[in-house]
């Protein structure tokens, strides 16, 4: 049984749900989790080049997972306007880390991936995320790293 003391539902509330602290628990929770993530990518973003701006690095982990995306593409997987796409990948590409080349079915588009220092970066940077993951949870069951990674997932997908 859980450390948490269970409360009598207010009438009209399913049974199952839990009491309104803990929402606002969880938000305080999911808020210091973003806090670090900002904080690991200012790192990181660091680490690849001293200029770089960590609002960046989750741009240059989707190149990384995804190379040759068109401008397009970028800007909706990252919810921004293609204008202050272009902007951002043309600072990225001042800096030396992407690269663009015509898209061969579509001359007007532009496929865009990481040069390939700031893609080995990318990859040092990520393989230290993990290694940190790995020793933070080394004490936890296997089966309780696959169900948080699995509720995080959830969670995403169900929020708008």
């Amino acid at each position: 049984m859980s450390g948490r003391r269970h409360t009598p539902p207010d009438e009209g509330t399913a049974a199952d749900e839990p009491p309104g602290e803990a929402y606002e628990s969880l938000a305080r929770t999911l808020g210091q989790m973003v806090r670090q993530a900002r904080k690991r990518s200012r790192h990181a973003a660091q680490a690849i080049d001293p200029e770089l701006d960590p609002s960046s690095y989750p741009l240059l982990v989707h190149l990384y997972q995804h190379p040759d995306t068109r401008v397009s593409d970028l800007a909706q997987a990252h919810c921004v306007s293609k204008g202050t796409m272009s902007r951002q990948l043309a600072r990225l590409d001042r800096l030396g880390i992407v690269k663009r080349q015509v898209d061969a079915t579509d001359s007007r588009g532009q496929l865009i991936r990481l040069t390939e220092s700031a893609r080995a970066s990318v990859g040092q940077a990520k393989q230290a995320q993990s290694q940190l993951l790995r020793e933070a949870l080394s004490a936890w069951p296997d089966g309780d790293v696959v169900q948080l990674e699995r509720l995080l997932q959830r969670l995403i997908d169900d929020l708008p």
